[in-house]
């Protein structure tokens, strides 16, 4: 397969300080892009080198923090793609929620994405260009017993990207989302040693290389493709 070169591209991750927030922000280095990269915490690859790529740091719920991504937009003078790696998990049976539980599980995964792709769309509208990909989770199509409200606020997000995709296709504007399976990640460590041995010995876990890879082929300026809802 051709190698995606996305020189002159300016690239945003929302997530860059997540593991596949940055296994993306890698690839898209690689790639030639100019990054944006968000982070609750910064990129550590990226401290020492603001030159490589403009730093946002904070909570994407907060609009302080968006406002601060428009503005390193606006300070790189275009956008050409957006990669959403945000998300937040809990392992617990729904009846042990608590309600704001429940309504921080569906703020994290659902509404701040929303609203983080809201907050830059007119930099896309502007110029009736670019590519939008969003990460949701394989429980966003499947059953998922012990997390509930995790997997409805990412079926949310999923058809956010469908319905978002239709109503953006005569602008230009490209918006795919991708539900893989879990990942090695921090995110998996409630579970405990043992279940995370079991998920690798059954080939549960898809390498999170391949997830980042699937994001970056959505964001090549030649690929054609929306509305799509990948799973891996």
């Amino acid at each position: 397969m051709a190698r995606t070169d996305l020189r002159g591209q300016v690239v945003a991750v929302l997530g860059a300080s997540g593991t596949l927030g940055a296994e993306t922000a890698g690839l898209l280095g690689l790639a030639g892009a100019h990054l944006i990269l968000h982070g609750r915490r910064l990129p550590a690859q990226y401290e020492g080198t603001p030159s490589q790529a403009v730093l946002v740091q904070g909570d994407l719920r907060q609009s302080a923090t968006r406002r601060l991504l428009s503005d390193a937009v606006r300070t790189c003078g275009r956008l050409d793609g957006l990669v959403v790696s945000v998300g937040e998990a809990d392992y617990r049976a729904f009846a042990a929620l608590e309600d704001e539980d429940v309504s921080r599980l569906i703020d994290v995964n659902l509404v701040t994405p929303m609203l983080a792709v809201r907050s830059l769309l007119p930099h896309f509208l502007h110029r009736k260009w670019g590519s939008i990909v969003l990460v949701s989770s394989i429980w966003a199509l499947s059953p998922a017993s012990g997390e509930v409200a995790y997997a409805a606020a990412k079926a949310g997000l999923a058809h956010f990207g469908r319905s978002l995709a239709e109503e953006l296709r005569p602008s230009g504007i490209r918006v795919n989302t991708i539900c893989p399976r879990a990942f090695p990640s921090p995110m998996l460590l409630p579970l405990g040693p043992e279940h995370i041995a079991r998920m690798e010995a059954d080939r549960r876990l898809v390498p999170v290389a391949d997830v980042a890879a699937a994001c970056l082929s959505y964001l090549d300026p030649d690929d054609g493709r929306t509305g799509e809802v990948l799973s891996l």
